[in-house]
């Protein structure tokens, strides 16, 4: 029975029970990226390693090349219209091609030509609140409840403007200071997806597709010698005045709760928990489970596996609960600055702000802090600052009396 609960907890929760995991991947960013050849690289790659990849095409390029002209998109009702439509489609052909992955019964990647919130950045945020609430959706439920990751690509018009052209995609016609406004854009509409990476032009092409393909690795749980790296940093202060004024911050209540370790695990360092994510101020819960072991191999890292659940999961899951461990509360905060996506915890019960960020190298690459934080030290590399250890520590405070604390 023990070995029966085992094996449903492992299984992928948008899969039909008794089928391998599905990974549904966002490819995005702004004219000229490179997400073309990306995608293609990342398909290539996956398939030799023994997944079946399915390649979600561009909705609105669907469209366009269909007959729909932006001359007809001038109207504000055209606009309305238009990007129903536009996310209809979306929504119709990834789910098309979910429904085939999951009959396929092998593990399985969906790469996604764009995704759901990028007509965020073709309208004015109201008409798009508005195109919203018409239609029954919301932000939060598109956003975070449909991939395991986004992947942003910056436009080469951003840092490697010399190899800016469309000569390769009729369909646009962007210069390059448009460009970078549209990429920024469409960074903002994904931000306060938990996987979101943004990937610039700081290496040289080639470098650039490696990076592109890394943090797949880490969403599908491959190792990989040089897999992205977090950089982990205390902090001692947080101006939460500046912070209010920062744009497109998305603030959310956080509820992580550890898990009983298996048999199977290797070493202290395995850790399982699930999350409970909800958006402040209204809109979405999200659940999720998430694995995170150390490589069996010299240079894998690590390996980190997180999947969707349903709130009826997550709750079944809450049996399984280590008592040894407490839950514990964050006030999550998620922005952008310097083209790079933060996530600030602040762990309520404890008094340990936590400020996270994916890097490409953990000691040697110049990390621009947001203005509004001062760090204590770097803890990357600190076992007093994991996931289990955080939740130990909660149920030490717990178990202290309130008058000896």
């Amino acid at each position: 029975e023990a070995s029966e609960q085992r094996d449903w907890r492992e299984r992928d929760a948008t899969s039909p029970a008794g089928s391998a995991p599905i990974f549904r991947i966002v490819v995005t960013g702004g004219p000229c990226a490179g997400k073309s050849t990306g995608m293609n690289v990342i398909a290539e790659r996956l398939r030799s390693r023994g997944f079946l990849v399915f390649m979600v095409p561009e909705a609105a390029t669907l469209l366009f090349t269909g007959g729909i002209g932006l001359n007809l998109l001038s109207a504000e009702q055209s606009q309305l219209v238009f990007q129903a439509s536009l996310l209809r489609t979306q929504l119709a052909l990834e789910n098309a091609f979910t429904a085939v992955a999951c009959e396929a019964r092998k593990p399985a990647v969906l790469l996604c030509d764009r995704g759901t919130m990028d007509g965020a950045a073709y309208m004015e945020p109201l008409l798009w609140k508005r195109m919203l609430a018409e239609n029954g959706w919301s932000d939060a439920a598109l956003r975070d409840d449909r991939y395991d990751a986004v992947l942003h690509l910056v436009t080469a018009a951003d840092g490697k403007r010399e190899f800016y052209t469309l000569a390769n995609n009729l369909a646009r016609s962007e210069p390059p200071e448009q460009a970078i406004e549209l990429d920024r854009k469409l960074r903002h509409a994904w931000l306060g997806h938990r996987s979101l990476r943004v990937i610039d032009n700081a290496t040289n092409f080639d470098g650039k597709i490696e990076r592109v393909f890394r943090a797949v690795a880490h969403t599908v749980g491959l190792p990989h010698s040089t897999q992205n790296l977090r950089r982990k940093l205390l902090l001692s202060r947080v101006d939460h005045e500046a912070l209010s004024v920062v744009p497109n911050v998305q603030r959310f209540d956080v509820a992580q709760t550890v898990l009983r370790r298996t048999p199977q695990a290797d070493s202290f360092s395995d850790e399982e928990w699930v999350r409970r994510r909800a958006s402040v101020g209204g809109g979405a819960t999200h659940f999720s489970h998430t694995i995170r072991r150390a490589g069996r191999w010299a240079g894998d890292g690590r390996v980190e596996l997180k999947r969707h659940l349903t709130e009826r999961e997550y709750l079944a899951l809450l049996a399984f609960a280590d008592p040894a461990y407490a839950e514990v509360r964050i006030s999550r905060f998620c922005l952008l600055f310097a083209d790079r996506v933060f996530i600030m915890d602040e762990y309520l019960d404890l008094g340990v702000t936590l400020l996270r960020a994916q890097c490409e190298s953990q000691t040697s690459e110049e990390l621009q802090l947001p203005p509004f934080v001062k760090v204590a030290r770097d803890v990357s590399d600190d076992v007093a600052y994991t996931v289990r250890a955080l939740a130990a520590r909660k149920k030490r405070s717990e178990s202290v009396p309130a008058d000896e604390r």
